[in-house]
């Protein structure tokens, strides 16, 4: 009686720790599969930061194309400025002028302001 009282006892022993084992293996392979799911988020997230990077290195040389392109648009522009406040400026020169006219001769041909703005204009009737 005493071995047939030990083995129900061994026999619920061994049942419980196979439930044990296979709970265990079970939670193992949950775990398992976690960690990999985990993985493979990371392996897609490190692939997103690569195409970020690259994506950022492009246009960081975008952004330098457009400084360079500024910098030179703000010295033609600057350029032409100067070349406009010159035109202005012998314009108003040219306008300060009044037509001579020797003693009584009203035929005189010689006029400043046109001789003036004809030399403003190079590519007018008259040379320089």
């Amino acid at each position: 009686m005493i071995g047939f009282l030990s083995f129900r006892i061994l026999k619920y022993l061994f049942i419980g720790a196979l439930f044990f084992a296979i709970g265990f293996k079970s939670a193992w392979y949950i775990q398992g599969l976690k960690i990999e799911k985990v993985k493979l988020e990371v392996k897609k997230l490190e692939e997103a930061l690569k195409q970020c990077e690259m994506a950022n290195e492009s246009n960081l040389k975008t952004i330098s194309a457009l400084k360079l392109e500024l910098v030179k648009a703000n010295k033609l522009c600057s350029a032409r400025a100067k070349v406009y406040r010159q035109t202005i400026k012998r314009l108003q020169e040219i306008d300060a002028l009044e037509p001579k006219s020797e003693g009584g001769n009203e035929t005189d041909s010689s006029d400043p302001i046109l001789l003036e703005l004809n030399r403003l204009f190079t590519s007018g009737a008259y040379g320089k």
